[in-house]
């Protein structure tokens, strides 16, 4: 389990809509982990590093022609540790963004104040989109 970033590159998560509301977050059991220097170079965000400082979660949002990002190397947070600290919020949080346009003029997206309560008030303010599936499939 991990709570906020405290300094760049190390464990923890950065604040982003992807961590709203979230105070600690299990890493999940993490089978791989994430090049930095890949990351970068596909213009993705950084989210989450794991206890060892491993780089397991990044975010690229939409870009022209194709929808957002999400990569998450710990995929055990899916499947044996759904409720454990901030798990079922975080992978709300990212539907939520990948249902949302957020590069649309109107968009809004505002982070909030973590509580202990589940509402998900605020989390994302935007409309939907519908994204074709030759967008989502394209080469």
């Amino acid at each position: 389990m991990v709570a906020q970033m405290q300094k760049e590159g190390t464990a923890g998560f950065k604040p982003h809509v992807l961590t709203t509301a979230i105070v600690n977050l299990f890493e999940g059991i993490t089978v791989s982990r994430l090049d930095p220097k890949v990351v970068e170079a596909l213009n993705m965000e950084e989210i989450l590093r794991d206890h060892d400082g491993n780089l397991v979660v990044a975010y690229r949002p939409a870009m022209k022609g194709f929808g957002a990002l999400i990569v998450d190397c710990a995929f055990t947070k899916l499947y044996c540790n759904w409720d454990d600290a901030g798990s079922a919020r975080f992978v709300k949080n990212c539907a939520c963004v990948l249902a949302v346009d957020l590069q649309s003029p109107n968009a809004q997206p505002e982070a909030f104040e973590a509580d202990s309560s589940d509402d998900t008030a605020g989390a994302v303010r935007s409309s939907c989109a519908t994204v074709p599936w030759s967008v989502l499939c394209a080469h």
